[in-house]
């Protein structure tokens, strides 16, 4: 059975026989690291119904992110640090998440045959990287710029601020039951890349450009 950076490094090799461009993977490959928290209080409002109210916090560490280790510096006119080569796709225990939330649950029965219960969850959840080589849509297969790997912290691609799912039990007769669930959320971001390669730092590996543009004003204006 393969190591894990093995496996991986079979898979870059051969994304990148066919061109001028190398995959590097970390030797000494870290392990993921989590943490995480729960603080819950759950309370009887009336005789048939009950409410939670529980806030959750998670931590990751150590996560794989990618990074272009031969990628030059921003204004066209700089060398790559391995000119002999394109991209060289790094694989790094680097990247970072967080995720922080406030979740609210009532259940109630309004008869004895029919039963509800609601769910919210208010979100967010922050990363460098939320996906293994940027596989997540609409995430790049590296960083903006290598060179300064903060500027890639902000929501994660499958970010969801706020969820409502409200679901609903009826005893019908002869021993039957009838349910259905209704759920809605908010919107996952959406990054935004320049065609071209407006920072002068060449396509990045397998030719992606991941440049963004700047926000100069209120774009709901």
């Amino acid at each position: 059975m393969l190591r894990r950076q093995n496996w991986a490094a079979c898979i870059l090799t051969a994304a990148v026989a066919a061109g001028a461009q190398a995959p590097h993977v970390q030797a000494q490959d870290r392990p993921p690291a989590g943490a995480a928290c729960r603080l819950d209080t759950i309370g009887t409002a009336t005789a048939h119904a009950l409410l939670d109210v529980a806030y959750v916090g998670s931590k990751g560490t150590k996560l794989i992110g990618p990074r272009d280790m031969n990628q030059t510096l921003p204004g066209g006119s700089n060398p790559r640090p391995y000119p002999q080569f394109g991209p060289i796709l790094a694989l790094e225990s680097r990247a970072l998440s967080s995720y922080h939330a406030l979740q609210l649950r009532a259940e109630w029965r309004a008869g004895s045959n029919l039963s509800y219960l609601a769910s919210y969850t208010w979100a967010r959840s922050i990363d460098d990287s939320s996906s293994f080589y940027g596989l997540a849509d609409p995430e790049a297969y590296g960083p903006q710029d290598s060179h300064n790997l903060r500027g890639e912290r902000g929501l994660s691609t499958y970010h969801a601020a706020h969820r409502f799912v409200l679901s609903a039990i009826a005893s019908l007769p002869f021993g039957l039951r009838a349910s259905g669930i209704f759920t809605i959320q908010s919107g996952h971001p959406l990054s935004v890349f320049r065609s071209i390669d407006q920072s002068g730092t060449a396509p990045r590996f397998l030719g992606d450009l991941s440049d963004r543009p700047d926000l100069i004003s209120d774009p709901m204006q």
